[in-house]
This record gives C-alpha cells, sequence and structure tokens, in this order.
C-alpha cells in the first residue's frame, strides 16, 4: 500500500480523519482548517491505521461506524464523542477536547521536560 504524505514542519498541528460520508468530511475539513490544522484523510480502515501509526496527530476524528461492520472508536479510546446532528458545533468541541486534554497532560508533559 503506498500512501503519500504531506511534508510536516515543527509548527505544523497534524489532523487525521476517518469519516465516512462526504459531508461529515467537508465538515470537519472546514472546521479543523479554521482551527490551522494540516488534514490527513483515510478511506478505510487500513489506510487509517497506516497513517494513524506514522505520524503524531494532534486530533484524530474517527467516525464509530468507519470502514467497518462493528463500532470501533470506543474501543480505540476516545476524548471526545461527537453526534453527527451536531458537527456544526465541531469546532467549539474541538478546542475544549484539546484543552482538556492537554490539562489532564499537563504534569506528564511537564516532568517529561524536566528529564530531558
Amino acid at each position: 500500500m503506498s500512501v503519500e504524505f504531506d511534508f510536516l514542519t515543527p509548527t505544523d498541528k497534524p489532523a487525521l480523519l476517518g469519516l465516512s460520508t462526504p459531508e461529515l468530511q467537508d465538515t470537519a475539513k472546514t472546521a479543523l482548517d479554521q482551527l490551522g490544522y494540516k488534514i490527513h484523510t483515510a478511506v478505510n480502515h487500513g489506510e487509517f491505521l497506516h497513517k494513524f501509526t506514522q505520524v503524531s496527530y494532534h486530533v484524530v476524528i474517527l467516525e464509530e461506524m468507519f470502514s467497518a461492520s462493528t463500532p470501533q472508536a470506543f474501543q480505540q479510546g476516545v476524548h471526545a464523542v461527537v453526534n453527527p446532528s451536531e458537527m456544526f458545533l465541531l469546532i467549539q468541541l474541538v478546542q475544549k477536547a484539546v484543552a482538556d486534554n492537554d490539562l489532564f497532560l499537563h504534569a506528564f508533559r511537564d516532568a517529561q521536560k524536566r528529564l530531558a
């Protein structure tokens, strides 16, 4: 499987999308673009896993039933759940999830910096 990646700089904020409909993808791309993320998309589960293991993504948006017959997102451990009917709030929801995650990991990251 040959997958092309954009070059990422240290200041880039990469995001990965695993969404099954063009409408959901467009909504998510618009929101993440406004927040300054560099967006990668996956068309199937295999491509999603390949990309996910190659880049340390800041944000990953994965549809519960993306490219599968059984739910997967909850099995992977998620930070936030967005109902498709609330996609219009995606900017605010991503900002809150990122802020909550940063607050949760603050002590760990601080300790990591002191050890380095």
